[in-house]
């Protein structure tokens, strides 16, 4: 049989649930966690403090740690790259407006050719890009499920392999302690053989005390 702690065999000590027990069991640990070194209260302090953080290191961060300090409102995220608008009446005859205009207008065709790639490549794969992602997820989740049936049956076997160990333990522990109660009958029971038998010899015969 494997090696069983005596004094821990809770397949056989039913006394824990007992109001009055469970209670002397609490008092008993806490008592033993006032002898804990260091204290509950002091056992963070051997951990290092966690290093300061300095926003002002970071000129991005410091503004925003600045906006929100003050509760000014965001800043709104500029859009107007995504627009196309014409030169102003002031820059119609400007030639630099109009060429920057027509660079924003290629940049604005290139993102929307982009898009349509990005579209006929997910209308071309996308759907054998998700069964096979669907697949992978579904052969995960029947391996893990399979790794969590055999996980609890090891946790099952373990504990009726604890139970038996137990209660054979227990077993064990009955026999010698009705052993040890007729060993101790037995003592006492030639403790008083002898001193009967003392009583009855003579004076002279009689051990002296």
């Amino acid at each position: 049989m494997a090696d069983v702690s005596y004094s821990a065999l809770p397949y056989l000590d039913t006394d824990y649930e007992h109001p009055l027990v469970r209670q002397m069991v609490n008092n008993l640990v806490e008592e033993e966690k006032k002898t804990f070194r260091p204290s509950a209260k002091t056992y963070l302090s051997r951990i290092e403090p966690a290093p300061e953080f300095n926003a002002e290191r970071y000129g991005v961060l410091a503004a925003e740690f600045e906006r929100v300090a003050k509760g000014a409102a965001q800043t709104p995220m500029d859009m107007s790259r995504y627009e196309l608008p014409p030169p102003s009446k002031a820059e119609q005859g400007s030639v630099e407006a109009w060429q920057q205009s027509v660079h924003n207008a290629q940049a604005q065709l290139e993102h929307q050719l982009n898009r349509i790639d990005n579209l006929e490549l997910l209308n071309t794969y996308g759907v054998s890009a998700w069964k096979k992602h669907v697949s992978s997820l579904e052969a995960a989740e029947k391996y893990f499920e399979q790794r969590l049936t055999k996980l609890k049956q090891q946790l099952q076997e373990l504990n009726w392999q604890r139970k038996s160990e137990q209660v054979q333990a227990g077993r064990q522990m009955y026999e010698l302690e009705v052993r040890w109660g007729e060993l101790i009958n037995k003592n006492l029971e030639v403790a008083a053989a002898c001193k009967a038998l003392e009583q009855s010899l003579p004076p002279q015969q009689q051990p002296s005390s």
